[in-house]
């Protein structure tokens, strides 16, 4: 946890639909085998909402938000009484339900489409950040490396999802992705689970998915936080040795510049 507790679900939003729902009915379902663990323990405060393009010029953004009153569950007939029976009709939710939704002071944009689900995370990322990288609420060492980035005003994307098979069954969601011209950069931050030291096991699945993920095209990097705190200016300047070999950063569909820190030692987001 960053500045609180996580008491925030971002959603996806991919039809209108579903959309009207929210606003006249005040309420979103989850599929039970699907729920996030913020939901099922009642922990939920806030749900936000990530428009898919079918939401036209605000597609690829959070721009509505609501403040939760109750979660529970339910079958999908008693959702949806209409609805022709079919096989989904025995289906249970989540129901969360909520107050009218209201848009966001200033709505969170992201450069680049985002396939995801949930993001949980916290109110005050939610209400302060200035673009979709800025909700994601994970590991110390993640948000080190992130500020880092931010610092060398390095565009990249956060928890970036790589399909791992032509099907799209697989995936792997990447601490940082830097996309380049011609070839991009993957980066993990790594941590043991129990103990100072990783065992075979942890090593095994880390070499795993690096080895995919470069079949894939990826130039992948692990961090630690032996070399996060040893070793950062060396490890950034590699980085941006990498992004020159590999032609530049590649722009996204939005154009993101940072400019100069704010007086809370965060930088300032321009959109162009």
């Amino acid at each position: 946890m960053m500045d609180n507790y996580k008491d925030t679900l971002v959603v996806l939003m991919n039809n209108r639909a579903d959309f009207d729902i929210a606003k006249t009915q005040g309420w979103y379902r989850i599929p039970v085998r699907h729920t996030p663990t913020i939901v099922k323990e009642g922990q939920l405060k806030f749900i936000a909402f990530y428009f898919t393009k079918a939401f036209g010029n605000d597609k690829y953004t959070i721009k509505w938000f609501a403040e939760v009153n109750d979660i529970s569950l339910a079958k999908r007939i008693e959702l949806f009484p209409d609805e022709t029976p079919n096989s989904k009709t025995k289906k249970q939710y989540y129901k969360i339900s909520f107050s009218a939704p209201n848009v966001l002071y200033r709505p969170i944009v992201s450069a680049r489409p985002r396939r995801l689900l949930f993001v949980p995370t916290t109110s005050y990322k939610l209400f302060n950040a200035l673009e979709f990288n800025d909700i994601f609420d994970n590991s110390l060492l993640e948000e080190k490396v992130w500020k880092a980035f931010l610092k060398r005003q390095i565009y990249v994307e956060r928890q970036f999802r790589v399909d791992t098979n032509p099907q799209g069954s697989q995936s792997h969601h990447l601490d940082f992705a830097i996309f380049c011209k011609r070839k991009n950069i993957g980066v993990e931050c790594v941590m043991p689970a129990n103990a100072t030291q990783f065992t075979n096991e942890e090593i095994a699945q880390y070499r795993q998915a690096k080895n995919t993920l470069e079949n894939l095209g990826w130039s992948m990097y692990y961090l630690t936080p032996d070399q996060v705190d040893q070793k950062l200016d060396e490890i950034f300047a590699g980085f941006k040795t990498k992004i020159i070999e590999y032609g530049g950063l590649k722009p996204p569909e939005y154009g993101f510049k940072y400019l100069n820190p704010n007086n809370d030692n965060q930088l300032d987001l321009e959109l162009f």
